[in-house]
């Protein structure tokens, strides 16, 4: 390992000292905070790079579950859409910033094998565009995409919006729909499951406790929000739910009810969320934690936010990829042999 350069883990008496670096770096969000972690229901790991000096100039972030009670697998808890590297900011010249966040990324993609057996962390989308430490020392990097709005001047971003987003709002305001951003989240929850119902799925009770509690502490601290779409009589039909640090909000939780269907009323509940991230809030970009389904990115796209790549890293120790190839193995042939639902007609001879 470079002796410019020491990895090693952050203790708890510590984690003050992290999240204000955190709130320095260019790339540290909510989601990489202690707070945040600490909520998640599973355990994490906070790795730093030091200097000869002791200071700070890189963190390493992720939560840790275990395999068969034996292997340790680096992944996110509930709702965290990103880990990984973050490091200091640095107002010298772009190759003098790239070189030694290239270095400290190396030593991290070394120092990060002899603590987990499996990893899979999807890292920042602000300003982290190098992860070839990484695939030098044999991980995978695949590539992933999120919208963020830029919110400076409010009229042109509602310029910018695809013009049928602006029709749905504009028939969601004539039809007297309402934003109500002081609901308790419990309608959220329920409008979120009821999206699920309509895919015939459920909320499992870990996803609800566990947005729950999220949606308690960030409360506590002035951190997170529900903008609740009614019907003039007071019906709550759509909802968001939001978070923030002091950088920008993201949309984290969404639903609607499908009985009670308005084109516009998802919509009118996520620009509530966008105007309130700049006018209130003070903040200047909004990120709607992206998503590759098509569906969903074909809506996210209508608000004209920027598309902005980031990356998801991979590595498995060689000593564990027989097992977990056995197991993908079993997995693969009880779904061949499984037996198929009978829908339509049966006919017969």
């Amino acid at each position: 390992m470079n002796t410019d350069y020491t990895i090693r883990i952050i203790e708890p008496n510590d984690y003050n000292i992290w999240d204000s670096f955190v709130d320095s770096s260019p790339q540290g969000t909510l989601f990489h905070t202690s707070k945040w972690l600490s909520e998640s229901g599973l355990d994490f790991r906070l790795l730093g790079c030091y200097n000869k000096n002791g200071d700070l100039l890189g963190g390493f972030v992720c939560g840790i579950k275990m395999i068969n009670r034996k292997w340790t697998f680096f992944t996110h808890p509930s709702f965290t859409p990103y880990l990984g590297i973050i490091y200091a900011d640095h107002k010298g010249k772009y190759l003098t910033r790239l070189s030694r966040n290239k270095q400290i990324c190396h030593e991290f993609a070394k120092a990060i094998k002899k603590h987990c057996d499996t990893l899979n962390i999807t890292m920042s989308a602000y300003e982290l565009d190098d992860v070839m430490p990484f695939i030098w020392e044999n991980f995978t990097a695949s590539l992933r995409y999120t919208y963020i709005l830029k919110l400076g001047n409010m009229d042109n971003v509602w310029k910018n919006v695809d013009e049928r987003f602006r029709n749905n709002i504009k028939k969601a305001q004539k039809d007297k729909l309402w934003i109500d951003n002081e609901c308790g989240f419990d309608i959220t929850l329920k409008l979120a499951e009821k999206t699920f119902q309509r895919q015939d799925m459920k909320l499992n009770e870990g996803f609800i406790e566990r947005a729950t509690i999220y949606n308690k502490v960030l409360s506590s601290y002035s951190q997170c929000k529900s903008f609740v779409t009614k019907t003039n009589e007071g019906k709550p039909i759509a909802s968001l739910f939001m978070v923030w640090d002091k950088k920008r909000s993201y949309a984290i939780i969404s639903g609607h009810d499908f009985e009670n269907e308005h084109r516009g009323a998802l919509r009118l509940a996520q620009w509530a969320s966008v105007e309130y991230t700049k006018n209130v809030l003070g903040l200047y970009e909004y990120d709607f934690e992206g998503t590759t389904l098509m569906h969903t990115e074909r809506y996210i796209r209508e608000f004209g936010g920027w598309l902005v790549p980031y990356y998801t890293i991979k590595w498995t120790s060689p000593k564990l990829k027989p097992l977990l190839t056995a197991k993908r193995l079993i997995r693969d042939v009880y779904h061949a042999f499984k037996p198929l639902p009978l829908t339509g007609k049966i006919i017969t001879d």
